[in-house]
């Protein structure tokens, strides 16, 4: 059973993340560098260590990342995080998002609002249970519930019962959509887009970690290849694998640029193709 209660998205901090980094995604896909620009500084002055919005995002985070975990260990994070928002600002954060607001009014377009983020349902639950003072004994026990039951589920089993809580018509309309504006690219191109655009507000320890292990994946599928009867009796072939698992183990060693990312962007093609 759910609570069901108003909720503003404008005013729901980690929306307004979310939000943001997929038309940052999004930006980037269509090269669209004023958009990309424009986000970026945007994401980058509201919600980095120094901001109360960010202090915010991070507090979020440490819930909405966490899978696959026990109940006791569940009710401690979010216990212990209900104390940290608690001394938060409250007018301070108010402060921040009107300035957000109306810059994403004035600097990209009312659209961002609209924009469709898969995990909303958590994160306007989550939003309720830090910020709605005037919930009843019953409406606030369901909400914490369904967080904890987030924070102890599996990454596969959220995103089924994400997916069952949206509008058929809804979903509908934005697949169609993302398929328009994100073709060609595979699963694995998408997840490196995002991540590598959410690094870029203070998270590059994550991101790294992540990294290491996209380049560990690709490094391996390059040297199986390289052991196959096509690349033994072709030279040139074995050759040119060489020089990307070389370019693989440089950028596991360094902070990733754009063009970085345009070549690991390609080796994951390569590297699709080479499994197919």
């Amino acid at each position: 059973m759910s609570a069901k209660i108003k909720h503003n998205k404008k005013r729901n901090t980690i929306f307004l993340y979310e939000a943001l980094v997929r038309e940052l995604t999004k930006a980037t896909v269509d090269k669209d560098q004023d958009k990309r620009e424009a986000i970026l500084s945007i994401v980058k002055e509201h919600f980095n260590r120094n901001t109360t919005m960010g202090r915010e995002v991070r507090i979020y985070k440490n819930i909405l990342e966490t899978r696959d975990t026990k109940v006791n260990i569940a009710e401690k994070i979010l216990s212990e995080s209900k104390i940290e928002y608690s001394v938060l600002n409250k007018k301070q954060i108010f402060t921040e998002q009107s300035q957000i607001i109306s810059r994403i009014n004035k600097q990209l377009s009312k659209d961002v609002f609209t924009t469709f983020v898969p995990n909303y349902k958590n994160l306007a639950t989550l939003h309720q249970v830090f910020n709605n003072l005037d919930l009843s004994a019953k409406e606030r026990v369901l909400l914490e519930e369904e967080t904890l039951q987030l924070m102890v589920e599996s990454t596969q089993e959220v995103e089924k019962r994400e997916l069952r809580h949206i509008d058929n018509l809804v979903f509908k309309t934005f697949v169609e959509k993302f398929n328009n504006e994100y073709s060609g690219l595979l699963e694995e191109q998408k997840t490196l887009l995002s991540r590598f655009i959410a690094s870029g507000v203070g998270n590059g320890i994550e991101f790294q970690i992540y990294l290491n292990t996209e380049i560990g994946r690709l490094k391996e599928e390059l040297s199986t290849a390289k052991g196959t009867k096509e690349f033994v009796e072709d030279s040139e072939m074995s050759q040119k694998a060489d020089q990307v698992l070389g370019l693989l183990e440089a950028f596991s060693q360094k902070p990733l640029e754009d063009t970085d990312l345009k070549k690991i962007l390609k080796i994951q093609e390569l590297a699709r193709e080479i499994k197919n």
